[in-house]
């Protein structure tokens, strides 16, 4: 077994049911969403920063980094949340794959 990050810390029995959920940055920077923020882990496994929401009772369950330069994330409650960045979203090239015909 190999452990990256332990987010155990940002957990507690109450809301250890939670799920994460994670996207990657250019660099390879990883975003982990948590109960309450969001933690930014570096390529190597280091924390870097954490970005806390206004309550901790916000519950993050998606998150995706955009060509725009924004997060979207989603919460448990329903909600859409859109958060600047300056972090650049991996390039993916999709269209090596379009038909062609």
């Amino acid at each position: 077994e190999m452990t990256f990050y332990d987010m155990t810390p940002f957990f507690t029995t109450n809301n250890i049911h939670l799920g994460t959920a994670i996207t990657l940055d250019k660099t390879g920077n990883m975003y982990a969403t948590y109960p309450g923020g969001i933690a930014i882990i570096s390529r190597t496994g280091d924390m870097l920063a954490t970005i806390p929401m206004q309550s901790h009772h916000i519950h993050l369950n998606s998150i995706t980094l955009a060509q725009d330069g924004y997060f979207y994330t989603t919460t448990d409650d329903s909600r859409l949340l859109r958060l600047r960045t300056k972090a650049q979203p991996v390039e993916i090239p999709t269209d090596k794959y379009r038909n062609t015909q």
